[in-house]
C-alpha cells in the first residue's frame, strides 16, 4: 500500500504537528477498540451463548433467534409479552435479562399478544443451544490475520502518522465488518453469509471507487456538479443498500410480495449511508479542506461530489420519514441497531480513503 506523490503530498502538508499527536492518539484508540473487540470475540467462541436477534451483538436470547425455536413456535418480532412462566413482565429488557439466567434445555412459557387490544395467546418454547457457526471460526481467523498486518504496518512506518492511521482504518473497517456479519447473522447457511461478507467487502469499495472516478476521467461529466451527483448519490446508496441488507435481494426475488417492503428498506438504509459519509466528511474536516487547496483538480473534485452529494442524499429521508420527530432522532442517533451504526462508519472510512486517490 503505496502513497501517490499527491496523496503524500496532501497529507504532509494537512497534518500539523499538533495534528500529528492528534492521529497518533487516535491510532492508540483505536489500537485498543480492536484488541477489545478481538477480546470478546474469542470470548463469544469459547462460551458459545445463544444466537441473539440482533438486540445486542453478545446477548444469549435464543427464544429471539430468526430460524430457530421461536420461528417454529409463532414468535415474532414485535410482538408484546405479558407474562413468562407465569410472571409479569415488566419490559422487553427484563424478559432478556430472566431469559440469560435459563439453562439450555429448559422450557420457557410466553403469553404474548400480537398488539395493544390482541387476544393473548400462549407460546411454549425449548431453548436450544446452537452449534458453533463455521463462518464465526472463519471472522477469528481474519481477525488474527488483519492485526497481524496492521502490526506489521505500524512496525515499518511508525513515524508515518497518517499512513498508519489510514492502514490500522481500514483494518478495522475490514475487521469490523467481518465480525459484524459473522456475529449478527443466523446459523443457518454459513456458505451463503461467508459469501455475503466478500461480496459486500468487495463490492462496496469498488461501487464508491466508480462513483468518484467516473466523474474525473470522462469529459462529459467534468464540470458538471449535477451530473456528478446525480450518479454518485443512486451508486452509495445502493452500495450500502447491498452491504447492509443483501439477502432481502434474496428475499424479494423469492417473494414478489416483499418488493414494497424492500424499497421501503432501501430507502432507510440508503439515508443512514448518506448521514455516515456526511459525518466522515465532517470529521476529517480539516485535512479534507487542505487536501482541496493544495491537491490535483481530480481530488478537489471528488471531495466536491462527497460533499454535495451526501447533503442531497441525506434530504429525501427528512422529508419522508413517517414515524415523526421522536423516531427520526432516534434514528440520526443510531438507536435502531447501534453496533450496525458503528459499523459502517467504520467500514465507510475504507473506500473513501481509497477512492479519493490517495493509494495507488
Amino acid at each position: 500500500m503505496k502513497l501517490t506523490p499527491a496523496g503524500e503530498e496532501c497529507l504532509a502538508t494537512a497534518l500539523t504537528p499538533g495534528w500529528r499527536r492528534l492521529a497518533n492518539i487516535m491510532l492508540a484508540l483505536l489500537v485498543l477498540a480492536v484488541t477489545a473487540y478481538g477480546f470478546m470475540m474469542i470470548r463469544l467462541v469459547l462460551h458459545r451463548p445463544y444466537a441473539g436477534f440482533g438486540v445486542y451483538p453478545f446477548n444469549r436470547v435464543a427464544y429471539l433467534d430468526r430460524h430457530g425455536p421461536a420461528d417454529r413456535a409463532g414468535l415474532r418480532e414485535g410482538m408484546l409479552i405479558v407474562t413468562m412462566n407465569g410472571e409479569r413482565v415488566g419490559s422487553v429488557l427484563d424478559t432478556v435479562r430472566q431469559l440469560e439466567a435459563l439453562q439450555p434445555g429448559g422450557e420457557v412459557v410466553l403469553q404474548v399478544k400480537s398488539g395493544q387490544g390482541a387476544a393473548i395467546s400462549t407460546i411454549r418454547i425449548k431453548l436450544e443451544k446452537p452449534p458453533l457457526p463455521t463462518f464465526l471460526i472463519f471472522a477469528t481467523f481474519a481477525y488474527l490475520v488483519f492485526i497481524s498486518l496492521a502490526l506489521f504496518v505500524y512496525y515499518r512506518r511508525p513515524d508515518d502518522p497518517p499512513v498508519v492511521a489510514f492502514a490500522m482504518v481500514t483494518l478495522t473497517g475490514f475487521i469490523s465488518m467481518l465480525t459484524s456479519f459473522a456475529f449478527r447473522e443466523t446459523i443457518a447457511y454459513p456458505v451463503v453469509n461467508i459469501v455475503r461478507i466478500w461480496s459486500s467487502l468487495i463490492t462496496f469499495p469498488l461501487i464508491l471507487h466508480f462513483a468518484l472516478r467516473f466523474p474525473v476521467t470522462h469529459e462529459w461529466v467534468r464540470g458538471r456538479p449535477f451530473v456528478q451527483v446525480l450518479i454518485y448519490v443512486p451508486a452509495v446508496a445502493f452500495a450500502g443498500y447491498l452491504t447492509v441488507r443483501s439477502m432481502a435481494l434474496f428475499d424479494a426475488a423469492l417473494d414478489p410480495t416483499l418488493v414494497h417492503e424492500i424499497l421501503q428498506d432501501i430507502l432507510w438504509v440508503s439515508t443512514r449511508t448518506m448521514f455516515l459519509a456526511l459525518a466522515y466528511l465532517l470529521s476529517g474536516f480539516y485535512v479534507l479542506a487542505r487536501s482541496y487547496r493544495r491537491g490535483t483538480p481530480q481530488i478537489r473534485t471528488q471531495i466536491r461530489t462527497l460533499l454535495i452529494g451526501s447533503l442531497i442524499g441525506i434530504f429525501p429521508m427528512s422529508v419522508l420519514i413517517y414515524e415523526g420527530v421522536t423516531n427520526y432522532a432516534r434514528f440520526l442517533l443510531g438507536g435502531l441497531n447501534p453496533p450496525l451504526t458503528i459499523t459502517f462508519a467504520l467500514a465507510l472510512l475504507v473506500p473513501t480513503g481509497l477512492a479519493l486517490g490517495l493509494y495507488r
